[in-house]
């Protein structure tokens, strides 16, 4: 079995995270009073990080897309 190439790897990895830094805002959004002190802020942390990416991969695709216009 061949191995997957890294830009590959990477992709499947970050869809990974959005979709879960999407799940992990909604359960702040509807149950983030009940998180203890410490939960909330590895949650508020974690959700941070998740939209970081997902600015960045935003950016990421608006790059590449104008590049292709360009082409």
């Amino acid at each position: 079995m061949a191995k997957k190439s890294p830009a590959k790897r990477i992709a499947k990895l970050e869809g990974q995270v959005i979709g879960m830094g999407f799940l992990l805002a909604k359960l702040q959004q509807t149950y983030g009073h009940d998180f203890g002190d410490g939960m909330a802020e590895q949650v508020k942390q974690a959700v941070n990080d998740y939209r970081q990416l997902s600015a960045a991969i935003a950016q990421r695709d608006a790059a590449k897309a104008s590049e292709e216009q360009a082409t």
